[in-house]
């Protein structure tokens, strides 16, 4: 038996189609939203969608882990 997963909508899900035009047109984009609204649980997989794993890699950096050193690539 095969279950199929549902995702509950985030704020984040609303923009899709701005942020995969983003991506493809200028290569940066940089996401100030609240905890909890998907920005580095959605976007990530979204950008690696759109553009295809073989063009290049998604960085997400947050504030918190700049200021002290960190940083993690998906």
């Amino acid at each position: 038996m095969c279950m199929e997963r549902t995702l509950r909508e985030l704020p984040i899900d609303s923009l899709e189609q701005a942020v995969i035009a983003a991506a493809i047109n200028g290569g940066s984009i940089i996401v100030e939203a609240p905890t909890g609204s998907g920005k580095s649980t959605r976007l990530p997989p979204m950008v690696l969608r759109a553009l295809g794993e073989s063009r290049g890699q998604v960085w997400v950096l947050q504030l918190a882990g700049l200021l002290r050193g960190c940083w993690r690539s998906v």
